[in-house]
């Protein structure tokens, strides 16, 4: 029968971290990760008027070149969507 381990011992990872280590670089990761999706949405919302009007032309058009993309994501572009024209 295995010895148990010594009370000190803790299980390591492949990178020979302990285990209580790993569990704070995985909150770390967590707290990473939440705010970037965090921050990602706010930008999405900030945007979102012009993400919008991307997609409804690319599902127009299929394919922009970037002048157009470009012209759709500034002002001249919410200009052309309300007037129907282009840049």
């Amino acid at each position: 029968m295995p010895r148990p381990p010594p009370r000190s011992w803790q299980p390591t990872l492949p990178g020979g971290h302990p285990s209580a280590v790993a569990g704070q670089i995985d909150d770390e990761v967590k707290r990473l990760l939440d705010e970037s999706e965090r921050r990602d949405r706010d930008l999405m919302e900030k945007h979102r008027n012009k993400l919008e009007r991307l997609a409804e032309t690319l599902l127009q058009e299929e394919t922009l070149a970037r002048d157009r993309i470009e012209a759709l994501l500034s002002a001249r572009g919410e200009k052309a969507m309300r007037t129907g024209t282009s840049g």
